[in-house]
């Protein structure tokens, strides 16, 4: 063997492993993004969430409406459409907000903890096959004290804090089918 055909040959050899390697690595990448949304499906109508929770808050549905629009625009796994022209629907209705004492100190019936708890039915359907992916209930809970100064400040935020909370919990849903 000449000089020539084994620098060839060496060549050939490096191209190929090079070439492997290549493909190899991009066989074992993966992404989570639309990792269970179905292909057929590219957008989603989130209409504003129904409250029945009797909580006397009005922004809860507001709050719940716009986080879930914001988090699905932020994943960009399906795009955000009106009703009549989305491949998906995604109803949500707020049905039960509880704001009870967590804990009672001294023997009396003054708790220095109190919980908020909200619970959110949602229905996931596919509109262009006709058929309901999902119904499932997300419900989450904070305590807060009643000893801070400001209580209607501090009610808002826990409602917020569960109402995001929910939310990233019900896109995960809809894109991993967890």
């Amino acid at each position: 063997m000449n000089m020539d055909s084994i620098n060839l040959r060496l060549k050939s050899i490096y191209f190929l492993l090079i070439l492997s390697i290549i493909f190899g690595l991009n066989a074992c990448s993966y992404s989570f993004t639309g990792s269970s949304v179905p292909p057929h499906l590219k957008s989603i109508a989130v209409p504003t969430v129904n409250d029945r929770s009797n909580s006397g808050i009005p922004s809860l549905s507001t709050y719940l409406t716009n986080q879930l629009i914001n988090n699905f625009i932020d994943d960009n796994s399906l795009q955000i459409a009106k009703k009549g022209y989305s491949d998906a629907l995604l109803e949500c209705t707020i049905t039960s907000y509880s704001n009870k004492i967590a804990a009672v100190t001294n023997n009396s019936n003054t708790g220095n903890q109190r919980q908020i708890s909200i619970s959110v039915k949602v229905v996931y359907t596919d509109l262009i096959k006709r058929k309901k992916i999902f119904e499932r209930t997300f419900s989450d809970k904070r305590n807060y004290s009643t000893s801070a100064s400001n209580q209607i400040t501090l009610i808002d935020e826990k409602a917020n804090e569960i109402l995001k909370k929910i939310s990233e919990d019900i896109l995960l849903a809809v894109i991993s089918n967890w």
